[in-house]
C-alpha cells in the first residue's frame, strides 16, 4: 500500500470517517498558482482549476492531465471530477502539449532498460506491426503496466508507451478470441 492509502485507512479506523477529501497537485505552465489542494471527491476539474487561480491570461489551455506525468490520462474538458485516485491535476499550454514529430527508431536500447517489467518494447512493437500473435505472447507484451518510462527513455521521441497499448490491447483482443 501507498502512504496516502496508508493515512486513509488509519483516519478511518480512528474516527469512523470514510475518504471525503483528496489532496490535489495542481502544477504546469498554464495554471495561475500552482498548489497542493485538498478538495471535496466529486469537485469538478474546473472548480479545482478556479481555486488555484485559473488559467494564466496569456496562455491558451492545450491539455489537461489527471494523475501523474507518466501514468496519468488526457482529459477531453474540465467537466470531469476529482476520484479517490486522483493525486494530480497537470494544465499544459497548447505549446508545451504539443507533442515533438517522432525521428525513426534507432534500436538504441534505451526503452528496454527503462522497463520495469523487463519488457523489449522495440522488439514487440515490431511484432505488433506483423500481427504476429505468437511472438506477443512469447514476449509477454499482456504485462505492460503501461508505465510510460519506455517513452520518457526515447531519445526519437516515439510514442513507445502509447504503441505498446496498442499491442497489448490488440494481443488480449486476439487471446479473447481464441488465439492464432
Amino acid at each position: 500500500m501507498n502512504v496516502t492509502s496508508v493515512s486513509t485507512l488509519g483516519k478511518f479506523l480512528k474516527t469512523g470517517v470514510p475518504l471525503t477529501t483528496k489532496r490535489v497537485t495542481v502544477e504546469g505552465d498554464a495554471i495561475a498558482k500552482p498548489q497542493n489542494i485538498e478538495v471535496p471527491i466529486g469537485t469538478l476539474y474546473r472548480d479545482v482549476i478556479e481555486a488555484c487561480g485559473g488559467i494564466k491570461p496569456d496562455v491558451e489551455l492545450g491539455k489537461i492531465i489527471f494523475g501523474g506525468p507518466m501514468m496519468g490520462g488526457a482529459s477531453p474538458s474540465a467537466d470531469y471530477p476529482v476520484l479517490k485516485q486522483n493525486n494530480g491535476l497537470l494544465l499544459f499550454s497548447r505549446k508545451m502539449a504539443t507533442l515533438p514529430e517522432p525521428d525513426p527508431c534507432i534500436r538504441c536500447g534505451r526503452c528496454i532498460a527503462a522497463c520495469p517489467m523487463g519488457l523489449e518494447p522495440v522488439e514487440i512493437l515490431e511484432n505488433f506491426a506483423e500481427k504476429d500473435f505468437d511472438a506477443l505472447k512469447a514476449r509477454c507484451v499482456d504485462l505492460c503496466v503501461a508505465c510510460g518510462s519506455c517513452t520518457f527513455a526515447c531519445p526519437a521521441k516515439r510514442p513507445v508507451a502509447q504503441n505498446m497499448g496498442l499491442a497489448k490491447a490488440w494481443y488480449m483482443g486476439e487471446l479473447r478470441k481464441g488465439g492464432k
